[in-house]
């Protein structure tokens, strides 16, 4: 059934399990920009037998003909009016043969598929999520010679781990004849150390009265974050101590003793408090890994999955599957598939009819790799921009300038020479691909050097790699390294390529690169300097064409950087 306005021939096509708001500018479904049409006028909805017609209180009232209508059944080609006698005349069509040949027809996306969390509703990345079900299934029929511990999800939010964490608690309680539960908490809700571990041993007592359950425990990193905080604090504590002078009676000076009103004095008191917490931590999910193998709760089985939001807060040994959890398993983007599935669900939520020259497929293709946050944020864009011009529907103008250029595009404003541009171009498409481990993605370097005089537009190469790349660039400084404390400049370079990993795929730029990473023979008596040399070595070492990041340097000194720095960059 399709619904046509008769001035303008428009016509939208009817679905049986929508309800179609019908005003002047709502915020949703059918629009009327006409004095004599209320904001939410009438609504139009199937109720199971007939098309049926209800005014919501409108300013004008709602017309059959000449008879003005609280609700009342709708036929086929019989006209009702929105407002008096000036307003919008509307009626209901069976077919399009009555509609002129060159008329657009609008579209609504189809309706998410029912149960909401079902496993097959999981779009995209079958491999991943045939991973995570073999490993739940280890967990699940481990036995007292085999412990097998938790599952560690490596991927940033709006990769829809929830949604899947959902979806395997329905997959679960199918094959197993069992309700499983599912049970998802934030650990970014605590404040400090403390609260973090008293909140992770409430939530897995949660898990033990609701058994059988999958218990999703999200930004685990927070935990390791304030561990990482706390241990740097009594290190900063323990040189202050060692560094405050002492008076010639032998006696600590004013600056010690205020430590001490403070209550941090006892520095190795401290030290304790950190490391009882994180022994009370891993106590916690010792407990629970050992819950499994228990002979009384063969029917009441607790998987548990961790979610991390900011990787690079993570110890690499955590990362290691079977330090904390046997299993370490990452999340990509979402592929095609699983972005036009996102794309349809934004799109229905919204409720507003589609041109129907607006192709999903097309539309989820030039997104690229992007995260589920980001497709909503550009629906809700598009539909922004819908409104603000006027549109009755949503077309593919209102989405191009949220969508990602194309490779020529980007690079079109600069002059650069097809010799170089097209090493660099393939850079790029290995880094928009790296997740997917197509074996025909071009092997590249790992690390590029561009050299050249100041003003060349060698830092802005780099930053069109990256846009190219639809990747986040990491600009690295002089100023972002150095510090005069000692050990923090290393401390910020190991960061900086924690961070980078994280958020894979990622062009990681040291731009002056021969300020931060100089000939370390002619810097002996600069040690600090030295040792941010042989961290960057190993650093770099451990990176590999799977790792995602790229590493560049800009220098137009380039004799000036290190030998060993400078072989291992193109």
């Amino acid at each position: 059934m399709f619904l046509e306005e008769r001035e303008s021939k428009k016509a939208w096509r009817l679905h049986q399990d929508r309800v179609y708001k019908l005003g002047r500018n709502p915020d949703q479904d059918i629009r009327f920009d006409i004095a004599h049409v209320s904001r939410l006028h009438a609504e139009l909805f199937w109720d199971g037998k007939a098309w049926r017609l209800r005014d919501c209180n409108s300013i004008h009232g709602t017309y059959i003909q000449e008879q003005q209508i609280q609700e009342q059944q709708l036929h086929p080609h019989q006209w009702f009016r929105l407002g008096k006698e000036s307003g919008v005349m509307l009626r209901l069509l069976p077919q399009l043969q009555a509609l002129p040949s060159d008329q657009e027809e609008v579209y609504y996306p189809e309706s998410p598929p029912e149960p909401a969390f079902s496993w097959s509703n999981f779009q995209g990345h079958p491999e991943m999520r045939n991973q995570l079900m073999d490993y739940t299934n280890l967990i699940l029929d481990a036995n007292i010679k085999q412990p097998i511990q938790g599952i560690l999800l490596l991927g940033s939010q709006g990769r829809g781990i929830r949604f899947l964490g959902r979806c395997l608690a329905e997959r679960l309680s199918q094959e197993r004849e069992q309700g499983y539960d599912f049970i998802s908490r934030d650990l970014s809700e605590a404040n400090d150390l403390y609260q973090a571990g008293k909140l992770i041993q409430k939530w897995l007592k949660q898990c033990r009265k609701n058994a059988p359950v999958v218990f999703l425990l999200q930004n685990i990193d927070v935990f390791y974050r304030y561990l990482q905080e706390a241990e740097d604090y009594n290190k900063r504590l323990q040189q202050n101590a060692q560094n405050s002078p002492k008076s010639n009676t032998g006696q600590t000076t004013w600056w010690s003793r205020f430590w001490g009103k403070l209550g941090i004095a006892d520095i190795s008191s401290e030290t304790e408090k950190v490391r009882k917490l994180k022994d009370k931590f891993d106590h916690n999910l010792a407990a629970y890994w050992g819950w499994n193998l228990d002979q009384k709760h063969q029917e009441q089985k607790i998987v548990i999955l961790a979610s991390v939001g900011n990787l690079a807060q993570i110890p690499e040994s955590v990362q290691q599957p079977g330090e904390v959890f046997s299993f370490v398993l990452p999340v990509p983007k979402p592929n095609f598939e699983g972005r036009v599935a996102i794309l349809n669900k934004y799109l229905y939520q919204i409720s507003t009819p589609l041109d129907l020259k607006l192709n999903l497929n097309v539309l989820a293709e030039h997104l690229g790799q992007i995260d589920g946050h980001e497709i909503a944020q550009i629906v809700k864009s598009a539909e922004e921009r819908r409104y603000k011009t006027g549109s009755s529907s949503l077309s593919w103008e209102h989405f191009e300038p949220f969508l990602p250029q194309s490779s020529s595009a980007i690079w079109q404003p600069i002059f650069i020479a097809e010799t170089i541009l097209q090493p660099i171009q393939q850079w790029a498409e290995h880094l928009r691909g790296w997740e997917l481990s197509h074996p025909e993605l071009p092997e590249v370097p790992q690390g590029i050097l561009f050299r050249g005089a100041s003003g060349t537009g060698k830092t802005r190469i780099a930053q069109l790699l990256a846009e190219d790349a639809n990747c986040e660039l990491i600009a690295v400084t002089p100023g972002k390294i150095k510090s005069p404390l000692v050990g923090q400049s290393v401390q910020n370079l190991q960061d900086i390529f924690s961070d980078a990993r994280g958020k894979a795929p990622t062009v990681v730029l040291f731009d002056e690169i021969e300020a931060i990473l100089p000939r370390r023979e002619e810097q002996l008596g600069d040690p600090t300097t030295v040792e941010v040399v042989n961290q960057f070595l190993q650093e770099f070492d451990r990176l590999s064409n799977s790792s995602g990041v790229v590493v560049i340097g800009t220098s137009n000194r380039p004799e000036q950087i290190d030998p060993a720095v400078l072989s291992r960059l193109t």
